[in-house]
């Protein structure tokens, strides 16, 4: 466990995606990364959700992630 401070890099996140391969937070270095925890049983995250999909439309193709944990 690292804790994230203001000015450095972020902690490293690694888990697997849908499919199982490994996605990797430090593997995204150089775009901009908005990191979502979220829940499905979560009413607010859930809600949240069509806002993210729309950004990801937005900046689709201009380093710009949504890494959903």
């Amino acid at each position: 466990y690292s804790q994230a401070k203001k000015g450095m890099p972020a902690p490293e996140i690694r888990l697997p995606d849908t499919s199982g391969a490994a996605v990797s937070l430090h593997a995204m270095k150089g775009k901009v990364v908005l990191v979502d925890f979220w829940a499905s049983w979560c009413r607010p995250c859930r809600q949240n959700n069509p806002a993210l999909v729309d950004l990801h439309k937005k900046f689709k193709g201009k380093d710009f992630e949504i890494l959903g944990v």
